[in-house]
C-alpha cells in the first residue's frame, strides 16, 4: 500500500533536528561548537526515504586529505525507511508555485504526449531491470509456502504505477490524478501538462489486463469516451500481460495481441490512441516453453 498523506516538519530543538513524516521521525544531534563554523547540512527525502546530512570541518579535512568521497559522505547521513508516501499533487503545485522544482512547459500537445507515451513505456524497462513482476500479482501463502499467483487487478496496481511514474512527472512537470471521475466512469489516470502559452494539455491513460473479458470494449468504446468527456485528443490504452510460468491466459502470444489492437484502433479511426503492452509475466524456462499457436 502506498500512502497519500502527507504531515512533513523540519524542528530544531535542544541540538537536534528532527524530521518528520506523518507519524515518522528522524532525529539527528548536532554538537553545536564542532559544526559552528564551515559546516552545512542536508535534509533529503524520497518516496521511502528520510535522511539528514551534517558536514563539518572534518568532512572537508577528510575529503581534503584524499580520503573516499563516498565514503565520507556515506558514513555522516542517517537515513530512516519509512512508508511509501507520495507526495500529494497540491504539495507538488506549492512545489512549482514557489519555483522549487523546474517548470518545463511543452510547446505542442503532440510534444507533450510523446512524453507522457515515453514516460509509460519506461515502467517496462524499470520492471524489467529490477526484476519486480511481483508487484503485480496477488501472492497466496498458506503454512508460510507460497500456494498460488494470480494478477492483480487493475485498480490495485494503480498505487504501484503511480509511484513508477511520480518521479518523472516531478522531472517533466507533469500532474497525474488517479481514478479521475469523468462522464459517469472512472478513468485510472488523468495526466495533465502546461503548454508556452499558459493552456493545459490532458492524456487519458486506461490499463487493462490482457486477459480481461471486455479487453477490446476498453479500446473502441471506454477510453475514447473519456476523452469525449474530458475534451482529450490524446488517449494511451496501457495492456497488461501476465500469460508465462504462473498464468495461462490470454490464448494469444504478446506479439500476436499487441499487433491485433494496434490495428484494431486504426480500424476504428483513433489514430491519436496508443497501444502500450507491458510484459509482467514469469517466463517459463527453456524446457517448459511450447509454442503458442
Amino acid at each position: 500500500m502506498f500512502n497519500c498523506r502527507l504531515d512533513i516538519s523540519l524542528i530544531f530543538w535542544h541540538s537536534h533536528f528532527y524530521f518528520n513524516r506523518n507519524s515518522e521521525s528522524l532525529t539527528k544531534n548536532i554538537e553545536i561548537p564542532s559544526y559552528s563554523r564551515n559546516a552545512f547540512i542536508t535534509f533529503n527525502w524520497s518516496i521511502n526515504e528520510l535522511k539528514i546530512g551534517i558536514f563539518g570541518a572534518d568532512y572537508k579535512i577528510a575529503v581534503d586529505g584524499g580520503a573516499n568521497l563516498e565514503e565520507e559522505t556515506y558514513k555522516r547521513i542517517d537515513t530512516l525507511v519509512t512508508e511509501p508516501t507520495h507526495p500529494p499533487n497540491k504539495f507538488v503545485s506549492w512545489l512549482k508555485k514557489h519555483k522549487l522544482v523546474e517548470q518545463l512547459r511543452y510547446k505542442t500537445n503532440e510534444d507533450f504526449y510523446d512524453v507522457v507515451a515515453s514516460s509509460l513505456r519506461s515502467i517496462q524497462d524499470y520492471v524489467s531491470a529490477h526484476q519486480a513482476i511481483n508487484a503485480f500479482w496477488n501472492i497466496i501463502y498458506e503454512d508460510r509456502k507460497i500456494k498460488m499467483r494470480m494478477p492483480k487487478n487493475e485498480t490495485d496496481v494503480q498505487p504501484t504505477i503511480k509511484h513508477l511514474l511520480d518521479d518523472v512527472c516531478t522531472m517533466k512537470n507533469m500532474e497525474i490524478h488517479s481514478e479521475a471521475e469523468i462522464g459517469g466512469g472512472n478513468l485510472d489516470f488523468l495526466i495533465e501538462g502546461v503548454k508556452e502559452d499558459g493552456s493545459k494539455i490532458q492524456v487519458c491513460v486506461e490499463f487493462k489486463n490482457a486477459h480481461h473479458s471486455r479487453l477490446e470494449h476498453g479500446l473502441t468504446d471506454q477510453l475514447p469516451a473519456y476523452m469525449r468527456a474530458k475534451g482529450s485528443d490524446f488517449g494511451l490504452y496501457c495492456v497488461m500481460y501476465y500469460r508465462g510460468e504462473w498464468f495461462d491466459q490470454p490464448d494469444e502470444s504478446l506479439h500476436k495481441l499487441d499487433i491485433r489492437l494496434k490495428s484494431l484502433a486504426i480500424e476504428h479511426g483513433y489514430r491519436n490512441v496508443n497501444v502500450i503492452t507491458y510484459d509482467f509475466s514469469k517466463h517459463r524456462t527453456p524446457s517448459q516453453q511450447t509454442t503458442t499457436q
